[in-house]
């Protein structure tokens, strides 16, 4: 539990930073994020994580 907090808790702040748009390579830092933690969670955090970036267009076909 507690590294899925860390983990929403970086991705929050990266967006409320401005870094999760365009001009500032967004794949980067989710990237990071999500494989330094994804080990680690159940499902249903995997697909809550998974969810986000997808409404974050961080992922999906238009952003391949």
């Amino acid at each position: 539990q507690t590294l899925y907090d860390e983990f929403l808790n970086n991705i929050y702040n990266l967006d409320k930073d401005g870094y999760l748009n365009d001009t500032k390579n967004p794949w980067a830092f989710a990237n990071a994020y999500y494989r330094a933690a994804h080990r680690q969670w159940d499902t249903t955090r995997k697909a809550d994580v998974i969810q986000f970036f997808k409404e974050k267009q961080l992922i999906g076909r238009n952003n391949c």
